[in-house]
């Protein structure tokens, strides 16, 4: 999971669309119906079947892919942010069993 680089008035590398899409493997399925929704308003084509919906990363506009990664980098960002506090709480859940288990104590600090 990497960010994208947004880069005003230039067309985005191959190497920007591909993590595009590595970075779409992530996304849930709301994530994806927001992707679904910058298709749509952006008129880029796309086909449906009994798989799911599939568009061509290597053909939808600059402005398309720009609104794509602008929603990456923010899902990024929020799933960043979740895994900082779960492993926030689940200190703070292993400090508090210890303190159930063995009482407050004093350091020395």
């Amino acid at each position: 999971m990497a960010f994208l680089s947004l880069r005003k008035g230039g067309e985005m590398s191959y190497e920007k669309r591909r993590m595009f899409f590595e970075n779409l493997k992530i996304l849930v399925k709301s994530e994806f119906e927001e992707i679904f929704r910058i298709l749509r308003r952006n008129k880029e084509d796309w086909t449906e079947n009994s798989n799911g919906i599939f568009f061509d990363v290597s053909a939808v506009k600059e402005e398309t892919l720009h609104q794509f990664t602008e929603y990456m980098n923010f899902c990024i960002e929020n799933r960043r942010a979740e895994e900082n506090r779960v492993r926030q709480l689940a200190t703070l859940s292993a400090e508090t069993n210890r303190f159930l288990t063995e009482g407050y104590v004093e350091t020395d600090e």
